[in-house]
């Protein structure tokens, strides 16, 4: 459902030009079979008929949820939980996909890191990145579930995990100790220069039982701030 919404609010607020910047692969195999079976009809012409079906099935999309929230959504009753009236109450649809995927795995893992390491704490940063990978391993399903659009190239060498299809990278961090935070900060910027260039999505999971970061905040938002890269502090 929120794929839909989302897909839908892009076709309304989409351009002719920018619909077929973004579907030019679908539109290069549709739009020739349409002008086979129309030969009247240019593959131009059948572009532009394309956005804009498309583009009044995002506005009557907008149209149906303003309804449904007018005839449904009750101010003094609790919405239930990933219901339509809560997916329209929360907005999740606005977010871009690979930021709900880095959610969905910043939360596995903020319920996971604390159990798995409370009685025996990983022995050096591999042992961890190798924890870290079963716990991402292990939710495939789910987050294939939640996100059908990803697919999975798991890697332990450079960089730590990737999800090819968002462009998105992981990259773990141990801090432990003579990797202090200035040494992990050295490194999240290192890797910052590294991946920057290609537009990729970076999240950098940084695992600090030890307290050794004095401010969470100041920490991660001086890299959150940098661009496409978001750093997350695990205990």
């Amino acid at each position: 459902m929120i794929d839909y919404v989302r897909q839908a609010m892009n076709f309304s607020q989409s351009t002719e030009d920018s619909f077929y910047h973004s579907y030019l692969n679908e539109l290069i195999d549709i739009a020739e079979p349409i002008s086979y079976l129309y030969p009247r009809l240019d593959e131009q012409t059948a572009i532009s008929k394309l956005w804009q079906l498309c583009n009044r099935h995002g506005k009557g999309v907008n149209k149906a949820l303003k309804k449904i929230q007018k005839l449904y959504a009750e101010p003094y009753e609790r919405k239930t939980k990933d219901s339509l009236l809560d997916i329209l109450a929360e907005q999740p649809y606005l977010e871009e996909p690979v930021i709900r995927l880095i959610e969905s795995i910043c939360k596995q893992l903020n319920r996971s890191i604390p159990e798995l390491f409370k009685h025996n704490p990983p022995k050096n940063e591999e042992d961890f990145n190798d924890k870290v990978n079963a716990l991402i391993q292990a939710q495939c399903p789910d987050y294939e579930r939640e996100h059908p659009g990803i697919r999975f190239a798991m890697a332990t060498a450079i960089p730590d995990h990737s999800f090819t299809a968002h462009d998105l990278v992981i990259e773990a961090k141990y801090i432990r100790g003579k990797t202090t935070p200035s040494k992990v900060s050295e490194g999240i910027a290192a890797d910052i220069t590294k991946y920057g260039s290609k537009n990729y999505q970076i999240l950098f999971i940084v695992y600090d039982p030890g307290r050794a970061i004095s401010n969470d905040d100041r920490f991660c938002g001086d890299f959150d701030s940098a661009g496409n890269c978001i750093v997350k502090i695990f205990r």
